[in-house]
C-alpha cells in the first residue's frame, strides 16, 4: 500500500513539474489561466452618459403618468396625452410635487429635472 502512495506522489510532482517546465518556470507559483479573447458579444458596454430624456421620463415618471410618446401608460397621475402644461409648471410639479403628496417633490433634480420638463412641454398634448 506504501508503495501505490509513493508512486501516485512520484507521478502528482511528475505532473506539476512538467507543467512548471512548459510555462517555462522553476517555481512552485501557478499563473492565472490566460485572460478569453473578447468576442463582439462579449464587448464592454457603451460608456454611461446622460440618459435620453423620454426613458428618463418612462423611467421615473411613466408608472404615474401616461404620455404616447414615451410607451408609457400609468394610472395615477394626470393623463400627458390631454394636456399641454408649460416647461415651467411641468419643471414646478417636479421640484414641489402634488399637493396631495401622490407626486413626491424633487423626483428628479438638476438636468435631469429640466431635461424631463422639456421633454414633456414638447410632446405632451399632441
Amino acid at each position: 500500500m506504501r508503495a501505490v502512495i509513493v508512486a501516485l506522489a512520484v507521478l502528482a510532482a511528475a505532473g506539476v513539474f512538467g507543467y512548471l517546465q512548459a510555462k517555462g518556470k522553476d517555481d512552485s507559483s501557478f499563473d492565472a489561466p490566460p485572460p478569453r479573447a473578447r468576442t463582439p458579444a462579449s464587448a464592454p458596454p457603451a460608456p454611461a452618459g446622460p440618459q435620453p430624456a423620454r426613458d428618463l421620463f418612462g423611467h421615473e415618471c411613466g408608472t404615474c403618468h401616461t404620455l404616447e410618446d414615451a410607451g408609457v401608460t400609468g394610472g395615477v397621475g394626470p393623463n400627458l396625452d390631454k394636456l399641454r402644461p408649460s416647461r415651467a409648471r411641468v419643471l414646478a410639479m417636479i421640484r414641489n410635487g402634488s399637493l396631495d403628496g401622490s407626486m413626491p417633490a424633487n423626483l428628479l433634480t438638476g438636468r435631469e429635472a429640466e431635461r424631463v420638463a422639456s421633454y414633456v412641454a414638447n410632446h405632451a398634448g399632441r
